[in-house]
């Protein structure tokens, strides 16, 4: 494809259908095994899967999202993308700390986090990443569950709807 300002990118013919044995959960299992980490996910994402999906949408140097990272998937496909084609691709990955059950490992985000380094310390890279962690909001959060009668058109809502959440 030829961009205007005279510049060609290579493209990729994305696929009608995602059959392939490399799309399926045993696949993303697998990932997880070679890492050594547990199963503590029922499906999780192959990452050939999202390798193949960054093909056709990130270009080398684009930033990935990941808003549901759980185990970390999109991170890894990132990382192992970048090392295979020379790219410079970013990542974040957001993840609430939903709690696991477990001592070695109590949220998901934990999970995530170290999933990460193994795959930095697999590739043998010096890429390293950062971790924040989500402060309280001096935001209210509203009250949909209050049992109000609510006006008909939400600009005639009054004062007081709303309550602090602690």
């Amino acid at each position: 494809m030829r961009l205007s300002n005279g510049d060609t990118v290579r493209t990729v013919k994305a696929k009608s259908v995602w059959i392939d044995s490399r799309y399926d959960t045993a696949a993303g299992a697998r990932d997880m095994a070679a890492l050594d980490i547990m199963e503590t996910f029922q499906n999780p994402k192959p990452v050939a899967f999202i390798e193949d999906i960054l093909r056709l949408g990130a270009h080398a140097d684009g930033l990935i999202l990941d808003f549901f990272a759980g185990s970390g998937t999109t991170a890894q496909a990132v990382l192992e993308l970048n090392a295979k084609d020379g790219g410079h691709r970013k990542f974040i990955l957001v993840q609430l700390p939903e709690p696991t059950g477990r001592e070695d490992y109590p949220t998901i985000a934990d999970i995530t986090k170290e999933r990460v380094r193994r795959v930095i310390k697999k590739l043998g890279t010096d890429d390293g990443f950062r971790v924040f962690k989500l402060a309280e909001s001096n935001f209210t959060a509203w009250d949909s569950l209050r049992r109000h009668s609510k006006p008909s058109h939400p600009c005639q809502r009054k004062a007081g709807h709303a309550r602090r959440v602690s």
